[in-house]
């Protein structure tokens, strides 16, 4: 891997391209479970940790994507008035 990332003039490991394949999957689109497979991790939480670098616009699209809006925010407090809602 060092020698074919030398002929092109990077200076990477197999532990680089094993965390840009991971933040490359996890950007595209996989599932932090898919990349844990993958990568053969048995808990997600190594990979959270350790190779889950989104970008900042993917984080962007997620919020907009799941959000929901402020009419259906104040439907849902309508609907349980006496919820508490503080984190936790």
């Amino acid at each position: 891997m060092k020698a074919y990332a030398a002929v092109v003039g990077v200076k990477a490991t197999p532990h680089h391209f094993r965390h840009l394949k991971a933040s490359t999957l996890l950007n595209r689109g996989a599932s932090l479970s898919e990349v844990q497979d993958v990568l053969g991790h048995a808990s997600p939480l190594t990979t959270k940790q350790i190779y889950a670098h989104y970008q900042p616009q993917v984080l962007r699209a997620a919020v907009q994507r799941y959000s929901a809006s402020p009419s259906e925010l104040v439907a849902e407090l309508e609907l349980h008035p006496g919820q508490n809602y503080t984190s936790h």
